[in-house]
């Protein structure tokens, strides 16, 4: 009797839990997973995933299109990814800016008969063009006042609206005006001569497949940037309809007059430089072949530069330099920079030339000097030094 008890008592357990379970299987439809959460690039797809399969196979599958809508309307392929996820991928780029809202209706049930307890609904937005990178950029030196520059952003731009919201903004100690509007005059797809810096703008890792829509700006201001000044490009990291979401500040200084800024030795980080060679610094860029044939040494030195048709800031002087001379470098009248500018200031400069390191090579570990019959002697090798002593401990016999 007793063991008769307990199995019927085992079946209602197992009763009561066939029954708990398909209560669960059989109750509310959930969303449990939505793409995009936030704002969306141009070629997101959107997808809805819910707790339970409800497209378990072609025979027992729910047509997406009766179920899922967004507005305003999105053209491409709509699909179950999987029993339990349904997907649209977008056929062209979603336009920037624009918002969407997608719609999940309840008149269908899943598999186990489930149903969604009332329509679900999401929005989100598909970002506008972001700024992607440009030339030139923060830390760059030696502007000019008539600076185009460049920006490359992920998708075109409406011109009025970056011309409404860019601008340069001077240093408190330049002269003039500190604000300087700018106009956004052009826009075109990336070329293949472009620079890389131009080509690879978004980085390497960058979703190569939006790379058709990226744009190149071009950006001009409103009156010359002050001569010898820094300032920053301040551009939108973000366009929207209303103007920018959001700013990024590039900062650049214009070049100033043309100097010689310094003549030292070309290796800076050591303090021994006994027959050189040395460099000569200016203040904006010159051409090797201005420098060549426009700069000499005292005393009379010859000198070469190396490749005359770049353009350099720092230029060293390839010379047969002699220890403890006192050199100058003297710049012709007619020395110009890149920007066609005379040399301003001291067009002279100096430098002593050291005298070598003192240095001594000797012998190291046992040696053994022979008493008898030997020469007697360490081999010792040095340099700029004229007394060395030497401690020497006798071997016993």
């Amino acid at each position: 009797m007793m063991r008769t008890s307990l199995l019927a008592v085992a079946g209602t357990i197992a009763a009561v839990a066939f029954t708990s379970s398909a209560r669960a299987q059989t109750g509310t439809l959930r969303v449990v997973r939505v793409t995009p959460t936030g704002d969306a690039g141009p070629t997101q797809q959107i997808s809805v995933a819910f707790d339970r399969p409800v497209a378990g196979s072609l025979d027992r599958s729910v047509d997406p299109a009766s179920i899922f809508h967004v507005e305003p309307a999105v053209r491409g392929r709509l699909e179950w990814r999987d029993p339990v996820t349904i997907r649209l991928t977008p056929s062209a780029p979603l336009p920037g800016d624009a918002r969407y809202t997608v719609t999940v209706s309840n008149n269908f049930r899943a598999m186990d008969g489930s149903a969604l307890a009332e329509p679900y609904q999401f929005t989100f937005r598909v970002h506008g063009p972001l700024l992607l990178g440009g030339t030139p950029v923060t830390g760059s030196d030696h502007v000019e006042p008539n600076q185009r520059f460049a920006l490359v952003y992920s998708s075109p731009v409406d011109l009025p609206t970056l011309t409404g919201t860019a601008y340069v903004e001077m240093s408190a100690t330049c002269a003039g005006d500190k604000v300087i509007r700018v106009n956004a005059v052009s826009q075109r797809p990336i070329r293949s001569d472009d620079g890389s810096g131009i080509r690879e703008a978004g980085g390497y890792e960058r979703d190569h497949s939006t790379d058709s829509l990226r744009r190149v700006l071009q950006l001009v201001p409103r009156a010359p940037l002050p001569r010898g000044c820094r300032a920053e490009l301040v551009v939108p990291s973000e366009l929207s309809a209303e103007g920018a979401r959001r700013t990024d500040r590039w900062v650049f200084s214009t070049y100033g007059d043309f100097r010689i800024a310094a003549f030292t030795c070309r290796e800076a980080i050591s303090t021994s430089c006994p027959t050189g060679p040395v460099t000569i610094a200016f203040s904006n860029p010159v051409r090797g072949a201005e420098v060549a044939k426009r700069v000499r040494l005292i005393p009379p030195t010859p000198f070469t530069v190396q490749d005359t048709s770049s353009e350099s800031t720092y230029w060293t002087l390839d010379a047969k330099l002699k220890p403890r001379v006192s050199y100058a470098v003297v710049a012709d009248t007619a020395l110009r920079d890149i920007y066609g500018q005379p040399l301003r200031g001291n067009p002279a400069a100096g430098y002593t030339t050291t005298g070598y390191t003192p240095t001594i090579l000797q012998p190291e570990g046992h040696l053994l000097v022979e008493r008898v019959g030997g020469y007697r002697t360490l081999a010792v090798q040095h340099v700029n030094v004229d007394t060395l002593i030497a401690r020497i401990a006798s071997i016993p016999d």
